[in-house]
């Protein structure tokens, strides 16, 4: 088959970005942590804390990616992942 701009072809069948990032996902997460040494996490738990997420709060992350933010939420703030 091809590439297209907007997406690959796999089977006759065009895949949108979606399926595209999902399969690069685990290893885009690996490679953003290796190339910035390990600066990706530490600005993702200080924007986390800059948040004051109170308890009665319901917290979406609309540009989830690989959801390592709303993971971190998840983990960190328990109360506000149900």
């Amino acid at each position: 088959e091809g590439q297209t701009s907007a997406g690959r072809v796999e089977s006759g069948i065009r895949m949108g970005s979606g399926e595209m990032f999902d399969d690069i996902a685990v290893r885009y997460d690996l490679l953003n942590k290796i190339i910035s040494l390990g600066l990706d996490q530490r600005w993702r738990k200080a924007s986390i804390e800059a948040l004051e997420i109170q308890s009665n709060w319901k917290v979406l992350d609309v540009a989830t990616g690989t959801a390592d933010v709303a993971l971190l939420i998840a983990r960190t703030h328990p109360e506000v992942a149900s």
